[in-house]
């Protein structure tokens, strides 16, 4: 049996994040610049791939994902995951406003940044969300 990332991690030590993006370009972006910044990445394209890789490798400290994934949304895949919405970043091209009144709409707590956003305010947000209860 493969340790999981946090096991591998030593938790606590470098914290995990599954990125979840359907732009194969953008979550390779991201798993970069979170991996240059001492992260353990974990990279998925779907909710499929998300739900197996989290089922196998996980679990992770953080989520970040899209809301609108071509076989789902991101809402949804969190859900199903059983990860709590305060250690998940939701992300997409279209204002928080959009999802609202949909399937993928989020908690008002829920942490959001609209694309495109500049890497410090992802690191920041990151850290505001691994300090939080």
């Amino acid at each position: 049996m493969t340790p999981s990332v946090t096991e591998n991690a030593g938790l606590g030590t470098r914290p995990s994040i599954l990125v979840v993006d359907d732009h194969e370009e953008i979550a390779h972006l991201l798993a970069m610049l979170l991996r240059a910044n001492g992260y353990l990445v974990l990279e998925a394209g779907s909710v499929a791939e998300a739900t197996q890789r989290y089922s196998t490798d996980g679990p992770t400290h953080l989520v970040i994902t899209d809301i609108g994934l071509a076989d789902g949304n991101g809402a949804e895949l969190v859900v199903h995951l059983g990860h709590p919405v305060a250690r998940t970043l939701f992300t997409s091209g279209h204002p928080r406003s959009t999802f609202d009144r949909t399937a993928a709409a989020l908690p008002p707590d829920a942490a959001f940044l609209q694309k495109p956003f500049a890497p410090a305010l992802l690191l920041a947000t990151l850290r505001e969300l691994l300090a939080g209860p």
